[in-house]
């Protein structure tokens, strides 16, 4: 790992981030780096979901760090949800469903789902919009899925795949909802 001293802004993180580690002589400020509804909105789902991080490397990246942030919140609460039902071996992290052909050509392919429950159900979990292409992508390979959103959220589904929106207020109906498919 290479550390990096980094100048203005940037300089007031430290984590390890892409592989480089960053660094401050001085005690980081929440409160200079983090301001706005969307920061308003990542704290309560910090609050909801009590997964534990450090928001400061991803503040540093302004509004796309932040989402990011969030992302990598509600996509950590569903492993929680997933692991401690169905066990740990039974749930896949970004598996890889099929070698895309357009890596190769350049273009944008999605083949990791978010997660695999026991071979079978896929999970995709959303924090924004969702990409209907890449549910699409996703149901040629693994015709039972979820799409799943923290709070409210909706998105068109191939048939087989199902959104659940309030995850984080009641995951109940999704976790019923795989058991079923799962007998």
């Amino acid at each position: 790992m290479k550390a990096v001293k980094l100048k203005g802004k940037r300089r007031e993180a430290f984590a390890i981030k892409h592989g480089h580690l960053f660094f401050s002589d001085e005690e980081v400020d929440l409160k200079s780096l983090a301001r706005g509804a969307l920061w308003e909105r990542a704290k309560r789902l910090l609050e909801h979901t009590r997964v534990e991080v450090d928001p400061r490397p991803f503040l540093v990246d302004g509004d796309m760090g932040i989402r990011r942030l969030m992302g990598y919140v509600f996509e950590e609460y569903v492993y929680g949800l997933l692991k401690g039902v169905f066990g740990e071996g039974n749930v896949e992290r970004h598996k890889e469903a099929y070698y895309p052909i357009g890596r190769i050509a350049g273009r944008r392919v999605h083949a990791y789902p978010d997660f695999v429950i026991s071979g079978k159900v896929a999970v995709e979990a959303k924090v924004g919009e969702c990409d209907e292409s890449q549910i699409s992508e996703y149901s040629r390979v693994y015709p039972l899925g979820a799409v799943v959103f923290p709070y409210s959220g909706s998105c068109r589904t191939p048939k087989g795949w199902r959104p659940f929106p309030w995850v984080v207020k009641d995951p109940k109906p999704f976790l019923d909802w795989i058991l079923y498919l799962l007998k």
